[in-house]
């Protein structure tokens, strides 16, 4: 039986909207070391690039408790 890994912002562990958590359990790997090296490219590419993509990951991104969430195949499940 395969696991399946869904890629969508994080509902209940967010700091600010939820994206670095989001990749972290997508990943298998702990927000908060998502969340420091998000920090440290974003102060090493002067702000504008990290904090873009993060705005648009935040727009685009749905919800893990959203009903249709991205799953690691490409799909889209209800």
């Amino acid at each position: 039986m395969q696991s399946s890994r869904h890629f969508g912002r994080s509902a209940d562990n967010r700091m600010l909207g939820g994206v670095c958590a989001g990749i972290g359990g997508y990943l298998h790997v702990s927000p908060t070391l998502i969340r420091i090296v998000w920090v440290v490219l974003t102060i090493f590419t002067y702000f504008v690039p990290f904090i873009l993509l993060y705005i648009i990951l935040w727009a685009l991104l749905p919800e893990e408790s959203d009903p249709m969430v991205i799953d690691a195949d490409y799909h889209i499940r209800e």
